[in-house]
């Protein structure tokens, strides 16, 4: 499913409504790919926002990680899986957030989460695959690079709910 770019609505920042050059999807996915390290919001049962950074694979068109089965973010996410995660951009102007939902990664998935934990990290997951592992589905996602307004850019994806 091909994501539809357009501005995001960013009232007061100098964003156009339309027009000009938006950014090819290339450019978030590159970012997502690439990054180290994440940052992960979720919100916790009494609206607690929660904030942690994590190791994550662009994968499948989902950014994916795993983390503790008793952990703060397993219990925001099953409680309410809309969260927000952004890869930590190795340049300071160059910014990707993905705000979709969680689910948790199917066992026949998670051979190829480990293999690429360790193709990106050389981390070995195998011994780990009963923790649970959890894909952000994209709703939509935005990217602004050092120019801020003139190509701030927003991806739906159509057919999902925009978050």
């Amino acid at each position: 499913m091909e994501p539809v770019a357009d501005r995001p609505f960013m009232p007061g920042y100098g964003v156009p409504a339309e027009g000009g050059d938006l950014l090819p999807f290339s450019y978030a996915e590159q970012r997502l790919t690439e990054a180290v390290n994440y940052w992960l919001s979720t919100v916790a049962p009494d609206g607690a926002p929660h904030l942690m950074p994590v190791w994550a694979v662009w994968l499948d068109g989902t950014a994916q990680f795993s983390t503790g089965s008793e952990s703060r973010k397993t219990k925001n996410l099953r409680a309410e899986p809309r969260c927000t995660i952004a890869p930590q951009c190795s340049n300071d102007a160059e910014l990707v957030v993905v705000e979709g939902h969680a689910r948790q990664v199917r066992a026949s998935g998670l051979p190829a989460f480990a293999a690429a934990v360790e193709a990106k990290y050389s981390f070995d997951m195998s011994g780990m695959l009963d923790q649970p592992v959890f894909a952000v589905v994209p709703g939509k996602i935005i990217a602004l690079d050092e120019t801020f307004s003139a190509h701030a850019t927003r991806w739906t994806f159509p057919g999902r709910s925009r978050s």
